[in-house]
């Protein structure tokens, strides 16, 4: 039979509830904040799962957006890009940390034999089952939410500086690549201008009035071009390839380059907007929160200080006493 110490069980019942009442608003100052953002990306992002290594298979349609432009390149890389699902994962993870900093130690359970019975008046003390809860400091547990949730949100900043990074290497590679077709158009129709110039003065060379000479320096101005022209197919595919690995596609993926630059201009913004854009520049903020989780962190380890508390409760298997008729014999 079970002897259980009554008072010290309800004792420990309220110290539980109470404990449970404290530690459970332990949430950290940006959890909710944090738990929302990071919901509405998983929302919009439906990350494809690669096991081949060879990039991303495309549909049909998302090719064809490809032709509108530069937007189109970035929206699929910020959807394709293996660093920019890394970076989340890591952001998730991290909000996962929060519960963890603020959860209560996990209680232990414990039994006991007694290899010789300790005899009592009302029977044998036969084994022991007890059950202790550690409650620590509630800074300690405040805190730890804290730095959990500020280090998390400094993550998603970096999650959002990663982003910015990922959609000026698109846009570096879209345009080197656009230049390049570009530029070879160009010498394409140079070259087709000074063939036809060749053609002209071969025939005026047959009624002598042009020289020898002249037709070679055009031909020599031929075959510089067609030089360049070949220089430049190599050059376009290792554009291709830079702009293919930025989004994260297969590289048998057709990358058109069909929209021209816009015209250059200077910001509009006056300078005073152009500071604070680049102070709130998601690296710059995610410093800012990497300190504030410091602090955070530094008083968690403060209230290691002071006492924490642990509460139990102790059942005792007791047998029959020796001797009949003894009142709560068991």
């Amino acid at each position: 039979m079970l002897y259980l110490f009554a008072t010290r069980a309800a004792l420990i019942g309220l110290t539980a509830c109470a404990a449970v009442a404290l530690f459970g608003g332990c949430a950290g100052t940006y959890e909710s904040a944090v738990r929302h953002d990071i919901d509405t990306v998983r929302a919009r992002h439906d990350w494809p799962v690669d096991t081949s290594g060879s990039g991303t298979a495309l549909s049909r349609t998302q090719a064809d957006s490809l032709s509108t432009g530069v937007r189109a390149y970035v929206a699929l890389a910020l959807q394709n890009n293996p660093e920019i699902r890394a970076a989340f994962e890591r952001w998730q993870a991290s909000v996962h940390r929060i519960s963890r900093a603020r959860r209560l130690p996990e209680p232990t359970l414990g039994f006991g034999y007694f290899i010789q019975s300790v005899e009592t008046r009302v029977g044998p003390q036969q084994a022991r089952i007890s059950l202790q809860q550690a409650f620590p400091w509630p800074t300690k547990l405040t805190a730890g939410a804290d730095a959990a949730s500020a280090q998390a949100r400094s993550i998603q900043r970096r999650f959002e500086a990663q982003s910015l990074m990922i959609a000026q290497r698109v846009a570096t590679a879209y345009w080197s690549l656009w230049q390049i077709r570009s530029t070879r158009s160009i010498h394409q129709q140079h070259l087709e201008v000074v063939r036809g110039l060749s053609e002209s003065v071969r025939a005026r060379i047959s009624t002598g009035t042009a020289m020898l000479a002249d037709l070679q320096q055009i031909d020599l101005t031929a075959a510089r071009l067609e030089d360049n022209i070949r220089g430049m197919d190599e050059a376009e595919r290792v554009a291709e390839a830079q702009l293919r690995a930025a989004i994260g596609v297969q590289g048998d993926l057709v990358v058109p380059t069909d929209q021209p630059p816009s015209d250059p201009a200077s910001p509009s913004e006056s300078r005073e907007v152009l500071v604070a854009a680049a102070q709130d520049h998601p690296m710059i903020t995610s410093l800012g929160f990497m300190a504030a989780a410091a602090e955070s962190s530094a008083r968690a380890e403060a209230a290691d200080r002071y006492p924490s508390f642990t509460v139990g409760a102790d059942w005792i298997i007791t047998g029959d006493a020796v001797m009949p008729g003894v009142a709560d014999s068991g």
